[in-house]
């Protein structure tokens, strides 16, 4: 969902960037909704865009607003920004300095940046532009010349790391096991009559996966056990 304008300067090397969202005091009030504004463009083709929660992020003090910096591209970037919600004065207020940050590529777990402790009370009194709230992010590329450049969107071949699926693909395979754990259920029958039959599960496994992330199986599985074979 997006109801914004966005506009861009830049100044000494920063690159200021205001987003504008309409009609705030109407947007969900509830914990955990957002809007979120365009794509903007900054540093080549690297895209980002601006998340607002009005109402607050799920765990966020009531009676706060959460404002949050997204990275859209591909390849990483290293950012030095802040955030800053301005007053219907054209003041500055509630600046939020985020500092340097290395944004992961997007869809990454910490492919964003941003705060959760903006006063709702004081947008609404002295923050608002004819009833929209206007962001000011201001954004400057650390260069770490010792890292390669990455271009988002390019078709440089980055090889895929194939070893958890290479062990997830061993799991049970009877071919390549070196262990093998047979787990029997012997249960006996009421008042003392005859046992039941005794049934076995089968379980084909590797040792040098138990020795490192199973220590209680570890012992059955090492060199030193007559029963290489079978456990």
């Amino acid at each position: 969902m997006s109801n914004n304008t966005t506009s861009a300067v830049e100044v000494e090397g920063w690159k200021n960037f205001e987003v504008s969202f309409d009609n705030f005091e109407r947007l969900p009030a509830e914990r955990g909704e957002y809007i979120e504004s365009a794509k903007f463009s900054c540093f080549g083709s690297h895209q980002w865009c601006l998340a607002v929660y009005p109402g607050g992020e799920l765990f966020s003090p009531d009676g706060k607003v959460s404002i949050y910096l997204y990275h859209k591209s591909r390849g990483d970037i290293e950012v030095e920004s802040s955030i800053m919600v301005k007053s219907s004065l054209n003041t500055n207020q509630q600046l939020r300095d985020m500092g340097k940050y290395l944004f992961p590529p997007a869809g990454s777990a910490a492919d964003c940046l941003g705060e959760d402790d903006f006063d709702r009370i004081k947008i609404i009194a002295n923050g608002l532009h004819k009833g929209a709230l206007v962001v000011q992010v201001r954004m400057r590329q650390v260069v770490d010349t010792t890292r390669p450049a990455v271009v988002p969107g390019s078709d440089a071949f980055i090889p895929e790391n194939p070893l958890c699926k290479i062990i997830l693909g061993k799991f049970m395979n009877e071919e390549s096991a070196d262990i093998v754990f047979e787990v029997g259920d012997e249960s006996g029958g009421k008042h003392g009559t005859r046992k039941s039959a005794r049934t076995v599960s089968t379980f084909y496994a590797h040792r040098f996966i138990l020795q490192e992330c199973a220590p209680l199986l570890a012992p059955s599985s090492s060199d030193d056990n007559d029963e290489r074979r079978k456990a």
